[in-house]
């Protein structure tokens, strides 16, 4: 397994966000969801997550390649932060990387859109793929929506996209809270390491 976060494309995401040397998102904690067939990774998940999943039937999803569609994807992450959280630089690399294969944007709406522009969006994860494995590299959801199951739905719309495309695991990122965390930033992430480790009841 060779970590994207070794990769001279890392290197250069880290030099734009300012950083002196790359950071190493690898832990032993992370949450590596093996890919396969649907029904397999259905079996894979704990039993609420599943369920989750099957319940977010109303929403649809696309894979977009535009820097529109883009665009629309940082405008979504400034909205659910309250603000920019890091330099346009790191946006401007990322929508270069899906030009050159190490990038995947997904973009959600709502089932009784079609797509087109102008219409609200749900959520929107981005995706780093590098040789046989994909990371999850952020995402965004409206707050607006906070009462359907946009994340259950990106996740699952992530691992069926990128299982058919030939790739083996899906890291979802780190499964322990930092150490100098803030009390509310514990909790927070708490919450996000729960709803992860829901999609894998068996890691690699």
């Amino acid at each position: 397994m060779t970590w994207f976060w070794s990769t001279p494309q890392w290197a250069e995401y880290c030099e734009a966000y300012g950083l002196s040397a790359p950071i190493d998102n690898s832990h032993p904690t992370n949450i590596v969801v093996p890919l396969g067939p649907p029904d397999r990774m259905l079996e894979n998940m704990r039993q609420t997550t599943r369920q989750c999943v099957r319940q977010a039937n109303d929403m649809n999803a696309a894979w977009l390649t535009d820097r529109v569609s883009f665009d629309d994807y940082q405008q979504l992450h400034e909205k659910a932060s309250g603000r920019k959280t890091r330099p346009q630089a790191t946006f401007d690399l990322m929508y270069e990387f899906i030009g050159k294969g190490y990038g995947q944007l997904l973009l959600v709406w709502h089932v009784d859109f079609q797509q087109h522009r102008r219409i609200p969006i749900l959520g929107a994860s981005y995706f780093y793929t590098y040789e046989d494995g994909v990371y999850y590299g952020s995402s965004a959801r409206d707050p607006a929506a906070a009462g359907m199951l946009v994340g259950h739905f990106m996740i699952w719309s992530a691992l069926q996209h990128f299982s058919a495309l030939g790739y083996k695991w899906l890291d979802l990122g780190y499964g322990h809270i930092v150490e100098d965390a803030t009390e509310e930033d514990r909790k927070k992430q708490a919450a996000i390491i729960m709803f992860k480790r829901g999609f894998v009841r068996s890691s690699l």
